[in-house]
């Protein structure tokens, strides 16, 4: 356990951290589609 992650654990933690990068994408591309379709 102190010299690195198990494989799972390595795994797991790559798909959270695409999840929340794909998630906060959106999300800023949904507020520039909605900004800019009001002005």
């Amino acid at each position: 356990m102190f010299g690195g992650f198990p494989d799972w654990l390595d795994m797991l933690l790559l798909v959270l951290n695409w999840l929340l990068c794909s998630l906060f994408y959106f999300g800023v591309w949904k507020l520039v589609t909605r900004a800019r379709a009001r002005g």
